[in-house]
């Protein structure tokens, strides 16, 4: 089943939203905390990854930058 990209976005949001929650709480040189935070990440790269062309230029023109040519979350590079 094919998701669309609301559901993508809002994907994006939770993860973020996750993100800064466990940065509020903890540090971020904890082992647990690290990992939470990068799979985090990858969720937001998958999800950004399979937007439709036309809002992954909506979302790079606001402010993040993404490389292109890449379609494995190892290999993203997400510069904020």
């Amino acid at each position: 089943m094919s998701r669309n990209d609301r559901d993508r976005l809002c994907d994006v949001l939770v993860a973020c939203s996750a993100i800064r929650s466990y940065l509020a709480r903890a540090d971020i040189d904890g082992d647990l905390v690290f990992d939470a935070i990068r799979i985090r990440l990858v969720e937001v790269v998958e999800a950004i990854k399979d937007l439709d062309p036309k809002q992954l230029d909506h979302v790079t023109s606001t402010g993040v930058g993404l490389s292109p040519g890449v379609n494995n979350a190892s290999r993203y590079m997400l510069v904020l």
